[in-house]
């Protein structure tokens, strides 16, 4: 059997060649590098193709972006930005070429008396905004002052059709205190509502 013998130029190549593959070696990524948000998340078309929405994640911030593929100058918008902590986004959709609804999410607590802290219960409630692209009217749909006393419907995101009329409204399902200003001690009365995509005006339509 021959016997290999490298020599010093041969360990001198094989020392160079080790150190390009040291240098071209990627850097080690930090341990939360694995387990963060992607950079881009849900990229949506508006109806006519000429926006993208899309959340952008950055150090722990999530941003709604809107950007104008449709004009020369690509104009790029932010709409609104949650910290992931005291309040996170849904979902969102176009209900027009120019208008978004945005679903966020937030922990709560629920107490039979609106005067106290003291005890209750722990939740996530939701609510639903308007929002147009280049980021004005922005609008909490389901304001507090249009419902029957203090008691909110914890839920408010739940949206069974989305086109009753060409973007202009959406059909809403939200469950409400039956004339009562104490809550659900009354009972509930889940029901069907038509809301204004822009206003957010409601109308009853179905129990």
């Amino acid at each position: 059997m021959k016997s290999w013998y490298c020599g010093p130029i041969c360990i001198a190549l094989l020392h160079g060649a080790l150190s390009l593959t040291s240098a071209w070696a990627a850097p080690r990524l930090p341990l939360e590098a694995f387990a963060a948000r992607p950079l881009v998340q849900r990229p949506t078309l508006s109806p006519d193709g000429q926006k993208v929405a899309m959340l952008v994640n950055n150090q722990g911030t999530t941003t709604i972006v809107v950007q104008d593929i449709g004009a020369a100058n690509g104009k790029r918008t932010s709409l609104m930005s949650t910290d992931n902590i005291e309040s996170a986004f849904r979902w969102f959709r176009w209900v027009s070429d120019d208008r978004l609804l945005i679903s966020t999410i937030f922990p709560s607590k629920r107490t039979q008396n609106s005067n106290s802290t003291a005890g209750g219960i722990r939740t996530y409630d939701t609510r639903l905004l308007s929002a147009k692209s280049d980021g004005s009217q922005i609008t909490n749909l389901l304001k507090p002052t249009t419902f029957k006393g203090y008691w909110l419907p914890q839920i408010q995101d739940r949206v069974i059709d989305f086109e009753p009329d060409s973007g202009k409204h959406v059909l809403l399902s939200l469950s409400v205190p039956q004339d009562s200003l104490q809550g659900p001690s009354s009972g509930w009365d889940p029901a069907v509502y038509s809301v204004d995509v822009e206003t957010g005006a409601r109308y009853h339509v179905h129990s």
